[in-house]
């Protein structure tokens, strides 16, 4: 008897993700602090009606901020690139048809302001 391995949904077969930070201070009270990270998922496959494959996406961060200890300010940009990976197939909201297949996706870029004050 053959036996035919499969790879497993959603499994890529590499994955990676590294990041940097800066710090160096500007105050006697703050802190500048500067950080970026990249992800890197492979390709996989997913299930709805058949097998797809879904292809490798990467994607960047990147934050800046100032620090006291206690209270911080940053300003930060998810998904630099604005890259719209494929996520995944919805089952839920897929037809049995493959012109009607549905998929999620990464967010897009977002740019916001976190605060946070340590107690």
């Amino acid at each position: 008897m053959l036996f035919r391995s499969q790879k497993l949904l959603h499994v890529p077969d590499f994955t990676a993700t590294t990041s940097a930070t800066y710090r160096t201070p500007v105050s006697a009270t703050y802190d500048f602090v500067g950080r970026a990270s990249f992800s890197y998922v492979g390709p996989r496959q997913d299930l709805t009606f058949a097998r797809n494959d879904l292809p490798s996406y990467s994607l960047v961060n990147a934050r800046v901020a100032l620090d006291s200890g206690v209270t911080s300010i940053s300003l930060f940009v998810d998904n630099l690139t604005d890259r719209r990976a494929l996520l995944t197939n919805i089952n839920s909201l897929a037809i049995n048809a493959e012109s009607v297949n549905r998929v999620a996706t990464t967010l897009p870029r977002t740019i916001g302001i976190d605060v946070n004050r340590r107690f």
